[in-house]
């Protein structure tokens, strides 16, 4: 079975989906870090004994090894600097919708990664590396540099350029990657810079009020922003409630996530929902929250793990594809997404555009869906 990248064990955040969500820093203690984390339900079972033995076997941890690899965290960094939502598309595997609000707004509360060191260790398949960009953030107006530390899975493609992955790993990936969370030089990096932001933290007040205040118009936007992705805005209509941003509508889980009796995460912990699965939203509310149903009782999840479904009138057709065999249609750009249907071979379908990851968005009964693009083949016309 495959599954997102999920927490590793020392709380090192890990690539966009949760490392924009959480301010780009490591550190264990903060707690809307730790909030978020919480809400993933990480599965740890895959990790075998051996695997935890064999990962620090002939694999050092190295300084500024890999020109390419420098290269491609500099971009990243940028990236999160320059809100550039464009190259993070680019250099990032399945960056969802909501990743690319967070990519947006945090450019406005980062000017620059004027310092860093990029660490790496040998990934668990061929050429790819796990990799620690230790750096330091200068904010505006603001003259000390904030350390963090930002954990990326970066892979090569079929074209023998790098990327950072987000997509789906295998089992055996998710346990090597979260395995060198306790090796003994990582920990050590690790460490250290959390100590270092402790320390910047306690003696800055100015930093932390920043940070803070960061955390909470992030947040906010991000809420507010989902409210242009709802496709019922009529049931909105008339509430003057302003801690509800959006009602109604349809959403898919971006990775197994815990469901709760209320918005907190110290409530009640009623379940989990897997990865991939559409779910009906009551509401989405400005504190990062969102109500459901969930076996026949209201309950709470995170929206940083929802991805709003589009209806299929918010996307331009730019195209027609046919289908050149029977394939599976999915709810998001993943295969380990649900399956909302299929289409048969010559099936021609309205193209919107291609995505990362080897997918194509389509509109299919009304929505926007996805299939492997291997499966299509573009046509002029819907003839």
């Amino acid at each position: 079975m495959k599954k997102r990248m999920l927490i590793l064990s020392v709380v090192i955040v890990l690539a966009v989906a949760v490392f924009v969500s959480g301010m780009l820093v490591y550190h264990k203690n903060d707690s809307a870090n730790s909030e978020s984390e919480q809400e993933i339900a990480v599965d740890n079972s895959a990790i075998s004994e051996e695997t935890i033995a064999a990962v620090s076997v002939d694999n050092p941890l190295e300084a500024d090894k890999y020109p390419e690899i420098n290269e491609l965290v500099v971009r990243y960094l940028n990236a999160i600097a320059d809100g550039d939502v464009d190259t993070m598309v680019e250099i990032c595997s399945n960056v969802t919708d909501t990743e690319k609000i967070r990519i947006q707004e945090l450019g406005k509360y980062i000017d620059a990664f004027p310092e860093y060191n990029v660490f790496t260790k040998l990934g668990p398949v061929e050429n790819s590396y796990v990799v620690y960009a230790a750096a330091r953030a200068q904010f505006p107006g603001i003259d000390t540099l904030v350390p963090g530390i930002y954990c990326l899975y970066i892979c090569m493609d079929e074209n023998g350029d790098y990327y950072i992955n987000e997509d789906t790993l295998t089992d055996e990936e998710l346990a090597y990657i979260d395995a060198l969370a306790s090796d003994e030089s990582v920990m050590e990096l690790c460490n250290s810079i959390d100590e270092e932001y402790q320390e910047l933290l306690e003696s800055d007040s100015e930093i932390a009020s920043y940070i803070e205040l960061m955390y909470n118009e992030i947040r906010d936007a991000v809420g507010t922003a989902l409210v242009s992705a709802s496709s019922d805005d009529d049931d909105s209509e008339g509430d003057t409630d302003e801690t509800v941003v959006a009602k109604s509508c349809q959403a898919t889980t971006t990775d197994t996530i815990n469901v709760r009796s209320s918005d907190s995460t110290v409530a009640d912990k009623l379940g989990t929902i897997e990865k991939g699965t559409t779910i009906d939203v009551i509401e989405i509310r400005v504190n990062g929250w969102a109500q459901i149903e969930y076996n026949g009782q209201t309950a709470y999840v995170k929206t940083d793990y929802l991805e709003i479904i589009d209806s299929a009138d918010s996307e331009p057709t730019n195209g027609y594809v046919v289908a050149t065999d029977t394939v599976n249609v999915r709810a998001s750009a993943s295969t380990d997404a649900e399956k909302i249907g299929k289409v048969a071979a010559g099936e021609v379908l309205e193209w919107v555009e291609d995505v990362t990851g080897g997918f194509s968005k389509i509109k299919y009964e009304g929505s926007i869906a996805y299939v492997a693009t291997e499966y299509l083949e573009k046509q002029e016309s819907a003839d």
